[in-house]
């Protein structure tokens, strides 16, 4: 049931050393709805006919519009990507005033997004599909997932996007970030190289710096400033990663958190 304590049983044999590690994030960005040009403009005030009486299928008075026009120059900026009527009875849980509230909106890297978590992926792509969540105002989908593959300690992040253009075709792209955990022995490795680098170049910095001042008045400035700074530079690049790397919290961590 729904009650916690949960229990997982293990039904089903994991062959692959990849795992998803949370549940898959959908979401949208959406197009700001507008009023009907061209000939649009014109179908949507056309006047039925009245006389038309063999084909009401075909003919009669329009309640609400017939098309959707959208604006694809400006981007949504309603609340909820979705605002359905409840039928008569719904739960009070679901419907808040007879409308079901679909997707609030969430500020993503300065993109207003239209998220939902797919705890429970079966039943709600069956709701995203009975409210129609992908429409005409839709302009993007992407969904993401954070995978792990163990022995190697590698996080991926795998995003896919779907594009939708003018004319409905969708064009279909994918994006692949891994990370991987330098943890005990790979953390210990890591850190001796790193410093062994900051100790051989500082050792190259002094040596350059002693041949300048020997060497003050030969004419050579270019080449010997060159090597010095780079040395410098070696030097200073290890310092700057480790102490950021070392800020970081570890992924199996902060998964644990």
């Amino acid at each position: 049931g729904f009650c916690s304590p949960f229990v997982y049983q293990h039904k089903t044999v994991f062959t692959k050393p990849q795992v998803t590690m949370l549940p898959t994030m959908v979401y949208q960005t959406r197009y700001a709805k507008d009023s009907c040009h061209g000939f649009a403009e014109e179908y949507e005030q056309q006047p039925y006919n009245p006389a038309l009486v063999t084909m009401p299928a075909l003919d009669g008075i329009r309640e609400g519009r017939v098309l959707s026009c959208v604006n694809r120059g400006e981007y949504a900026g309603t609340e909820y990507s979705h605002v359905i009527d409840c039928p008569a009875g719904s739960p009070t849980t679901v419907c808040k005033d007879g409308k079901l509230y679909f997707s609030h909106k969430h500020d993503y890297h300065g993109e207003t997004i239209y998220p939902k978590m797919l705890s429970e992926p079966i039943r709600d792509v069956k709701v995203m599909k009975n409210i129609e969540w992908i429409d005409v105002q839709t302009e993007m989908v992407a969904i993401g997932t954070l995978v792990y593959t163990e022995n190697i300690e590698i996080f991926t992040s795998v995003e896919v996007d779907f594009h939708f253009d003018t004319a409905g075709n969708v064009d279909g792209s994918f994006i692949m970030i891994s990370y991987r955990d330098i943890v005990k022995g790979s953390k210990t490795t890591f850190i001796a190289c790193l410093v062994t680098c900051v100790v051989c170049a500082m050792i190259n910095v002094i040596l350059s710096a002693c041949h300048i001042l020997k060497n003050f008045h030969e004419c050579k400035w270019g080449y010997v400033a060159y090597e010095f700074f780079s040395r410098g530079l070696l030097m200073i690049y290890p310092l700057i990663l480790v102490s950021s790397w070392a800020a970081q919290v570890p992924m199996s961590k902060e998964y644990s958190l």
